[in-house]
């Protein structure tokens, strides 16, 4: 729709991607998008076909300024998102409860644990509410949102926006992938855990078609908290002073 505006508008530069062999009609410059590679590089061909220099190597996540806010080191921020946009309203890439629950049993046996998301998530969470476990959902700033990712001690986080942001400022993050490809969504330098390759379908994320079923059923959490574990660099940022 928004192509169709700028063809509309007469706008002079108009670059998009074509995702079937007739697309692409609507912009003056179409770029083949469907093959498994990294979303950082198919924007990049926009930007590319747009006629702007590109540098291929730096894939960089940049976060916004950061602010502060409690609780500080020493947490494992969790996030169970994904699926709530502009076209979609599924939850396909949320963990099951049971598997969730599970996983933030054995986190809250070692650390404290700090839920992170929305407004609208905030009753979600409260469904694993108990000590050592702080609901932030729809109480903090994209900046103090950001301060929390960047102070955790590891985040453990589905598909979703706020993946994308932890990985910013924080170098110990696990993506749990369900119904997407990791080699695709994954930011740099994450780890992930994926355990539904076989069942992967290319039409959720070419076409936005939403796959029937239900996801990481394969996965444990022995698995997860594998994963988990803080990189080096984590684990020497965490014991320097402030």
């Amino acid at each position: 729709i928004f192509s169709l505006l700028a063809r509309l508008a007469q706008a002079p530069r108009r670059v998009g991607f074509r995702r079937q062999p007739h697309g692409g009609w609507v912009v003056a410059r179409a770029v083949p998008y469907g093959a498994l590679r990294h979303e950082i590089d198919c924007y990049l061909d926009l930007v590319e076909a747009a006629g702007w220099p590109v540098d291929r190597a730096d894939i960089a996540l940049e976060a916004p300024g950061a602010g502060t806010c409690e609780p500080a080191s020493g947490a494992v921020v969790m996030v169970n998102s994904g699926g709530a946009n502009a076209n979609e309203n599924s939850q396909v890439r949320r963990l099951p409860d049971a598997l969730f629950g599970e996983l933030v049993e054995a986190c809250a046996a070692r650390q404290e644990v700090v839920f992170l998301g929305a407004p609208s998530e905030r009753e979600q969470y409260q469904r694993f509410a108990g000590p050592g476990r702080i609901n932030l959902c729809g109480r903090t700033s994209l900046a103090e949102a950001t301060a929390v990712l960047g102070q955790a001690q590891r985040v453990i986080t589905t598909d979703t926006g706020l993946m994308h942001l932890a990985a910013a400022v924080n170098p110990n993050v696990t993506a749990v992938f369900g119904p997407t490809h990791p080699l695709r969504k994954c930011p740099p330098n994450a780890r992930w855990v994926w355990g539904d390759m076989e069942r992967y379908e290319s039409r959720y994320e070419v076409f936005g078609r939403v796959p029937a079923g239900r996801f990481f059923s394969s996965l444990s959490v022995a698995e997860i908290l594998e994963r988990a574990q803080p990189s080096p660099l984590a684990a020497r940022r965490m014991s320097e002073p402030a």
